[in-house]
């Protein structure tokens, strides 16, 4: 799934309809493991062991701290680094189809400006799902796009 959306001669489609789905789901995951890490580390006291605690159990709780470090770690390459070059790269697949298409059938300024057209629009899509708006504006609002200017018109 993580390759498909680069190699893709054809618009690709999965199951679950485009590769944000699944990221959502694992984010929410991802999201509810760093809950129960927090709680896991809250019941054992920063996973500090009893002072008469034998050595299986001092070794249990340097284990879990462990499995804590390595568990948030894995989640923070896939929340910021794999997730958003996936997403990412689904999108950018799409905009070149849809200017192979629009190149098969027009040429000139009308094809310019519908791809100018499609990519501010991504652009506007990308950044209201992200929650991201313009400077001075209500949050998750974009209120102003750059401008296409069209030569020879």
């Amino acid at each position: 799934m993580i390759r498909e959306p680069a190699i893709a001669q054809e618009p690709p489609t999965f199951h679950c309809g485009s590769v944000a789905n699944p990221i959502s789901m694992m984010m929410r995951e991802h999201d509810a493991a760093g809950e129960i890490l927090q709680r896991l580390r809250a019941l054992t006291d920063n996973y500090r062991a009893p002072a008469d605690g034998c050595v299986s159990y001092r070794r249990l709780f340097e284990g879990l701290e462990g499995l804590e470090v390595d568990t948030r770690f894995h989640i923070q390459k896939e929340n910021n680094l794999l997730f958003p070059m996936v997403v990412q790269r689904e999108q950018a697949r799409w905009l070149e189809l849809f200017d192979e298409v629009v190149d098969d059938g027009f040429r000139g300024p009308v094809s310019d400006v519908a791809k100018a057209r499609a990519r501010r629009m991504a652009y506007a899509l990308q950044r209201l799902l992200d929650g991201v708006s313009a400077p001075g504006s209500e949050p998750g609002v974009v209120t102003s796009l750059p401008m296409v200017r069209v030569v020879g018109r």
